[in-house]
């Protein structure tokens, strides 16, 4: 996530570092396509990792490593309502969301290795 830079420049170091190949997914919202102030861009990549929305990790030789834990995830909806691709939700829907957020949450951290 950008909002997380020494993460991800550790991470895109350690890969290029490697030697092998290797794959980096990073969360950079948009504005345009997500529909939001563009001043929001760092809180809504906060956001998605505050809420459990996405998960800070990396894999190495087949192990998935966390390496930002969030104890008190703060409610999905806080992300979700800052954005406009989302406005058509209604409240079931986001009930819903919490509900799969929680469950691949809590599936992303039992089968990892924790920081500290």
């Amino acid at each position: 996530s950008i909002a997380y830079p020494h993460d991800l420049i550790r991470k895109a170091r350690k890969a290029k570092e490697s030697g092998k190949p290797a794959f980096i997914h990073v969360l950079a919202p948009c504005p345009t396509g997500w529909e939001y102030d563009t001043y929001l861009t760092v809180e809504l990549a906060r956001l998605a990792v505050e809420t459990g929305f996405t998960v800070l990790y990396e894999y190495e030789n087949g192990q998935r490593r966390i390496t930002k834990l969030v104890k008190e995830r703060k409610p999905v909806e806080e992300y979700l309502s800052k954005q406009g691709r989302f406005s058509h939700l209604s409240p079931d829907q986001v009930t819903l969301i919490q509900a799969e957020i929680d469950q691949r949450y809590n599936d992303i951290i039992s089968s990892a290795i924790l920081p500290g």
